[in-house]
């Protein structure tokens, strides 16, 4: 019995120094000692120091996530649930990322370009960290919309890129074109106006697509006028192009004449045109006009007049007086005119008549 009570004295003792680790004891019908000892499975690693008083501590295990491949403007979720109550994280990127929330477990991120992301798991009470760290790589769509153009107004040019098996293509534009083949790589346009033409290309495997712009410029031809047809004397050396119209800049002018006559400066957009030696000769002779923008890519647009040049034979009616003179080319009716200045004087004459001329005319007037 002495003996039994002496180990027992120990062994009180030695549950007495580990009771942190006891349940409970207690002693069966077989007088046997029954301890028991609570166990509980742990979801953090250990690690075990030389102290005793520091062991069974969490250790941080950073976990940055799973990699994956994502389309342009998508989003993925890296990281895992964690704890941020024993933990701190913190992310950092290359290359650098700002849009997304570098303090928190499991962030949300939108890459533009395939993205290395890294995680540091901090133990709050020890200070102790671990690093992972994932890859975020975007699917890119290779895609060429084309290049800026300008055109003149009716002349067409192509967009986009050579057909690449595996996408199909969507065009739209503003202003709308209604002459636009919308699901063609490289379709021809010739718009009416500048217009902006937006090209979406799509995977057809991953569902991934891009978008790019491109301008068409419609450089817009100057308005002109030539005048009107005219018909003038061969004595009357000048003609003055007055009636001509167009911009008044940002246009280069241009006259020629299909006679030998001169202009006093064919730059002009009403310049004066000499009548030439043969003019006369040819009876008419055509005044065309050239503009084109300055600057420009477009070829000069033209309008042109014809003037009429009748030759020097003509009716010249004079009062006696010396007044109301009027002369009459060859060729143009007179017999109205004639009778018209004669009610009104009676002692006029007419001169440089050819012979049969002026027929209708009685006496008194006289006729030379």
């Amino acid at each position: 019995m002495k003996y039994f009570k002496k180990n027992m004295h120990y062994l009180l003792m030695t549950l007495y120094l580990f009771s942190s680790q006891i349940n409970a004891f207690s002693f069966d019908n077989h007088n046997d000692l029954n301890i028991g000892i609570t166990i509980s499975e742990k979801t953090y690693t250990t690690k075990t120091y030389d102290k005793p008083e520091n062991n069974t501590l969490l250790v941080p295990v950073a976990n940055a996530g799973t990699p994956e491949s994502i389309c342009f403007g998508d989003s993925y979720q890296i990281g895992e649930v964690g704890d941020i109550d024993l933990f701190l994280y913190s992310w950092t990127s290359s290359p650098l990322d700002i849009n997304f929330d570098d303090d928190i477990p499991n962030p949300l991120v939108f890459p533009n370009v395939t993205t290395t992301y890294t995680v540091t798991v901090t133990e709050i009470s020890t200070g102790e960290t671990d690093e992972d760290d994932v890859v975020v790589t975007i699917i890119e769509v290779p895609i060429d919309a084309g290049s800026d153009a300008t055109i003149c107004e009716g002349d067409s040019t192509g967009i986009g890129e050579a057909p690449d098996a595996g996408y199909s293509y969507s065009w739209t534009s503003s202003p709308n074109d209604l002459n636009l083949n919308p699901f063609i790589a490289n379709p021809s346009v010739s718009p009416t106006q500048t217009t902006l033409y937006t090209l979406t290309k799509t995977s057809l495997t991953l569902s991934c697509s891009d978008s790019e712009t491109v301008t068409v410029t419609v450089e817009e031809l100057p308005v002109i006028n030539a005048g009107t047809d005219a018909t003038i004397c061969e004595n009357q050396i000048d003609y003055s192009l007055i009636s001509a119209s167009g911009p008044p800049s940002g246009v280069s002018y241009s006259w020629t004449s299909s006679g030998n006559g001169t202009f006093s400066n064919p730059n002009l957009l009403n310049p004066i045109y000499t009548i030439g030696p043969a003019d006369a000769g040819l009876g008419s002779i055509i005044l065309t006009l050239s503009a084109e923008n300055n600057p420009g890519n477009c070829d000069p647009i033209t309008d042109q007049i014809t003037l009429t040049v009748n030759s020097n034979d003509v009716l010249a009616l004079t009062s006696l007086a010396g007044t109301d003179s009027q002369e009459l080319c060859e060729g143009i009716p007179i017999t109205n005119i004639v009778l018209l200045q004669f009610s009104f004087y009676p002692k006029a004459q007419v001169k440089g008549r050819k012979k049969g001329g002026a027929r209708g005319i009685r006496t008194p007037h006289q006729c030379s």
